[in-house]
């Protein structure tokens, strides 16, 4: 019932209690003890009503409160976005295609947003204003939590065209979600970048839930609970069915850069897109990283290759080399769990995938255990699924007296394992240590953490010697 429903009907409620009250009067008795009982229940029913209105009301309150806060909020920055004709800024609760390639948050203009316009604000200790300022306050309004400095984009398209050779090129897109392939492509100029690590867990499907406030409990079942078959007048049995929680709390990984005066004094865009993604990509990299083994202690999510509950898939008391028995034993464990569904996939590290390139399923068969595709990448096919290879995964892990050689196997359906970010990407400024140099010091927070909702999805072989010695 709305509002003007429950008064109503608390209305009626008065109005028999009078009228209850009126006939007893009227007659110059007391009430019967009947006449009492539905006092009482009249009584309790009309406490309610008022509880239920008043609780009512607030919901209500809160809601146009919200509303009109929210247009407001529109309106101011809508009308002060450069360009002309506006900008529409998107709450969390706008959801069309158009309204999401409205929204600066998701898709920043280029051409207006200066990453290095921001950092002299800060480092000048000036209020950062301008579109930067903008998109940075509607971050900290989304994600309820300010900034220990100013809330970055983490996707910044390149808007910029080039001729090649006659053919038109449009430069690719810097998208630094936590996890994604960080590539920018520069038709006109080499930016030397060092090697890293390619992030694979979301690639492979790993899920991520935004704007998180607070502590996130997620309940899931944990068994399937029990059917019976019964006769005549027979109690049906028990329900056995249980439930836990996956928990998400916040953990904060960074990173820093160092921009020198030069660089302060660029304006390309490719320039600055270049200093944004030496801090994006290290810290999606130590994300990803957290996600497949972090340890769970010192302030680090807990990987999946260190969750003691996730099945693992045993060679011997020093490891050994990898057979098709054992990678089939993989998929064997994850189906015997129900758990066979989803984003399956193999992941090994790039000597896993040496190993298993030059290993026969059986001997002179020809067949090996990894399948290269048609089509040059870090991709391949293992036992009839996907399978990937990134040096994310360790090569440096211990088995008995087989000392820092070992690598791992994965296989799961990935889209099981959970990212939760609290916020966008805090960045800091400190304009005092190299001060003498011109230089700052440029520090990128992210608060995130990872779980896993269902550990029988996977099964893991952490023994794997590729016969090559460790580095």
């Amino acid at each position: 019932m709305n509002l003007a429903e429950l008064r109503a009907k608390l209305d009626g409620v008065k109005k028999n209690i009078r009228n209850l009250q009126k006939l007893a009067k009227n007659e110059k008795r007391d009430l019967t003890d009947d006449e009492n009982t539905k006092l009482d229940e009249l009584l309790t029913e009309a406490e309610d009503l008022k509880t239920e209105i008043t609780e009512k009301a607030e919901e209500e309150e809160r809601a146009a409160t919200a509303k009109r806060d929210r247009e407001e909020r529109l309106r101011k920055l809508g009308g002060e976005s450069r360009g002309g004709g506006g900008t529409s800024f998107r709450g969390p609760e706008l959801e069309t295609e158009q309204e999401r390639a409205n929204d600066p948050v998701e898709n920043p203009d280029a051409t207006q947003y200066s990453f290095y316009r921001a950092l002299e604000c800060l480092a000048e200790k000036r209020s950062l204003d301008g579109y930067e300022g903008e998109i940075s306050q509607e971050i900290a309004h989304r994600s309820g939590r300010k900034p220990s400095g100013f809330y970055m984009p983490t996707t910044l398209p390149a808007q910029r065209e080039a001729y090649v050779g006659g053919r038109e090129f449009r430069a690719g897109e810097l998208d630094t979600t936590a996890g994604a392939t960080m590539i920018v492509h520069n038709t006109r100029q080499t930016l030397i970048d060092f090697l890293r690590n390619e992030t694979c867990l979301f690639q492979l499907g790993a899920q991520s839930l935004t704007g998180l406030v607070g502590e996130l409990d997620i309940p899931k079942e944990t068994n399937a609970g029990s059917t019976y078959w019964v006769g005549e007048l027979t109690d049906v049995g028990k329900d056995t069915a249980a439930f836990g929680e996956v928990q998400l709390r916040t953990k904060t990984i960074g990173g820093y850069a160092e921009i020198s005066r030069k660089m302060r004094n660029q304006t390309s865009i490719d320039l600055q897109l270049f200093s944004m993604r030496r801090l994006m990509t290290n810290i999606a990299i130590g994300i990803d990283k957290a996600g497949l083994n972090g340890s769970g202690n010192s302030g680090q999510p807990l990987g999946l290759m260190q969750n003691s509950n996730v099945p693992k898939v045993v060679i011997g008391s020093n490891g050994g080399a990898l057979t098709w028995a054992k990678v089939v034993e993989h998929e064997t464990l994850v189906s015997v769990a129900n758990a066979a569904s989803g984003r399956l996939a193999y992941l090994t590290s790039a000597r896993g995938r040496g190993h298993m390139k030059v290993t026969e399923k059986s001997n002179t068969t020809g067949q090996y255990l990894w399948q290269t595709q048609s089509v040059p990448s870090s991709d391949g096919m293992v036992n009839g699924y996907r399978a990937m290879a990134s040096n994310q995964v360790p090569t440096n892990l211990t088995k008995g007296t087989n000392t820092n050689n070992l690598t791992a196997l994965i296989f799961g359906d990935f889209s099981q394992l959970l990212f939760g970010f609290w916020s966008g990407i805090d960045v800091t400024v400190d304009a005092l240590t190299k001060s003498k140099q011109g230089t700052l010091i440029v520090s990128a927070l992210q608060d995130l953490d990872a779980a896993c909702l269902r550990d029988n999805a996977f099964a893991i072989c952490s023994e794997i010697d590729t016969g090559v010695a460790a580095s």
